[in-house]
């Protein structure tokens, strides 16, 4: 099975066009095309702000400060049975010297327009897997098709490993404590979304995680199935 034509339609364009799940779903729990990555309603806001408190205060980092205002985009992982699983937020950057300043560094044309990227939140059940996976995916594709030179945003030291693997490249810095514990280093990050070689990685290292979820996926449960029988 290749994913990687079902991602592009699992994500929404610019216009908010994407695949109904009646016309394209998958066959198991972990299976990338039971998610949606797109722009979310008014209506769905709430939903949108009580997943992120309640994420955000789990990790006891929660401030009020941390919620969208109205220059924010509100973005969301929906699941096809459980709804609202992910979110993540978009607000302009770009008129923030200090941070294009930091990216020039590190891109090989100094960027233009940014989005600092937020609001990375997951539902517990969903932690860990396909719906994180698709948030960061989701995240980096939307930029590129938006004509967008990059995307920025704190995370934790601690993250850093997991995000590579798509792409994400942390910069070295002073480390800083933005994100409410002053024992733990947040850096800031990136997505090149202009590079186009950057990607094209990106679609790789996509297509390869989320036919492995689903191929490990399907061999577990035939485990279990043998093990039930026996």
């Amino acid at each position: 099975m290749d994913f990687r034509a079902a991602l592009d339609g699992i994500v929404a364009q610019p216009d908010g066009t994407l695949t109904p799940f009646d016309a394209c779903s998958g066959d198991s729990a972990a299976d990338v095309r039971n998610y949606r990555f797109r722009p979310l309603a008014a209506d769905e806001h709430d939903a949108y702000d009580a997943l992120v408190r309640a994420s955000f205060s789990e990790a006891r980092i929660f401030s009020e400060s941390f919620l969208p205002d109205a220059r924010t985009r509100r973005y969301g992982v929906m699941h096809i049975e459980d709804g609202l699983v992910g979110t993540c937020s978009f607000r302009d950057a770009s008129k923030n010297e200090q941070l294009a300043d930091h990216l020039a560094e590190h891109l090989s044309v100094p960027p233009r327009r940014i989005w600092e990227v937020n609001n990375f939140a997951v539902a517990p059940d969903h932690r860990n897997g396909t719906a994180s996976a698709l948030l960061l995916f989701g995240c980096a594709l939307s930029g590129h098709r938006s004509g967008v030179d990059a995307l920025a945003g704190v995370i934790r030291s601690t993250a850093i490993p997991a995000l590579t693997n798509f792409g994400l490249v942390p910069t070295y810095h002073e480390p800083l404590h933005v994100l409410g514990r002053p024992d733990v280093c947040d850096f800031i990050s990136f997505y090149d979304t202009k590079e186009e070689e950057s990607v094209m990685y990106l679609r790789e290292r996509a297509a390869r995680f989320f036919y492995s979820a689903h191929v490990m996926y399907q061999i577990r449960a035939h485990a279990r199935t043998v093990k039930s029988a026996g």
